[in-house]
């Protein structure tokens, strides 16, 4: 074996380290390191999953939208369900005085009063005579 062959066995190139290659494997625990360091804007791979932050601020957006409206429905129906309890209580209670009013004994009672207050009324003069006289021409 010569000389120059056995230096050029030696000079193979070496296997770089992973630890120290240019470019850093992704992972979640470097990106949570470089969104609180304040890098995560100001290196390359951000241009790189921009897209993907758009499309997560995205439907963030549209989630807090549908929370807003969907407690502006909880909050309709609740105040809807509440008129309609109040509204059956006034229905109830108006039937129940309808009934009442409309008993045979009740309608019975107001007539003998009628009835009282017309021949009281009949008794006095004073409460059938005429407020105007009305004259009639020939």
């Amino acid at each position: 074996m010569s000389e120059s062959e056995f230096t050029e066995i030696k000079q193979e190139p070496k296997k770089e380290n992973k630890k120290y290659s240019g470019k850093k494997k992704f992972s979640v625990g470097n990106a949570v390191f470089g969104v609180l360091k304040g890098n995560l804007l100001s290196q390359e791979f951000a241009l790189e999953y921009l897209p993907f932050i758009f499309y997560i601020s995205f439907l963030l957006l549209i989630y807090i939208g549908n929370n807003y409206n969907s407690v502006k429905t909880v909050m309709k129906i609740s105040s809807i369900n509440k008129e309609l309890k109040e509204l059956r209580y006034e229905y109830i209670t108006t039937t129940s005085e309808l009934m009442h009013v409309t008993r045979r004994s009740v309608i019975a009672k107001k007539n003998d009063l009628i009835i009282k207050g017309i021949k009281d009324s009949k008794s006095s003069k004073d409460s059938l005579a005429p407020l105007y006289k009305i004259y009639k021409d020939n």
